[in-house]
């Protein structure tokens, strides 16, 4: 019987090759520590600025979906978040609305915890 092989790398090049936005963000240190190239190609930015963009970012959710997405939020931190998907508006700098669908992962190892997120 051979031995398994590490998923690890094929893992990574599957995540990094998706059309869609892949992320990690680590809420104890607020920050994101993973980013696919697809966040440079949907979102216009630069993934390995991406932390610094993420105020920006959040500057342009739609106002009428902020509470939505902070009452989404709070229930994603006390691990009471129901919905597998979440829908929300992003304005353009032109002011178009840009729909997107956020499919949120929980991971949990020990007492840390990652948001993990695909749009």
């Amino acid at each position: 019987m051979s031995p398994m092989l590490d998923p690890a790398p094929f893992f990574q090049d599957f995540v990094e090759n998706l059309s869609q936005v892949f992320f990690v963000y680590d809420p104890d240190a607020h920050e994101v520590v993973f980013v696919n190239a697809a966040y440079e190609h949907l979102m216009g930015g630069n993934r390995k600025q991406v932390n610094q963009e993420l105020p920006q970012l959040i500057a342009r959710l739609h106002p009428d979906d902020r509470p939505y997405l902070a009452n989404c939020w709070r229930r994603w931190q006390r691990g009471r978040l129901e919905e597998k998907e979440i829908e929300f508006r992003l304005l353009d700098p032109d002011g178009a609305e840009q729909w997107l669908q956020l499919k949120p992962y929980r991971q949990q190892t020990g007492t840390e915890q990652e948001l993990l997120g695909a749009f």
